[in-house]
């Protein structure tokens, strides 16, 4: 389980970068503020 925090856009797709390369078989969850 992979728990990821972004605040900005240019974050948010590195988060999404790294957790779909990465870590491909575990289950994630994205905090956004």
């Amino acid at each position: 389980m992979i728990a990821c925090y972004a605040w900005t856009e240019l974050m948010l797709l590195n988060v999404t970068n790294i957790r779909v390369n990465t870590y491909p078989n575990e289950t994630a969850d994205l905090f956004i503020t």
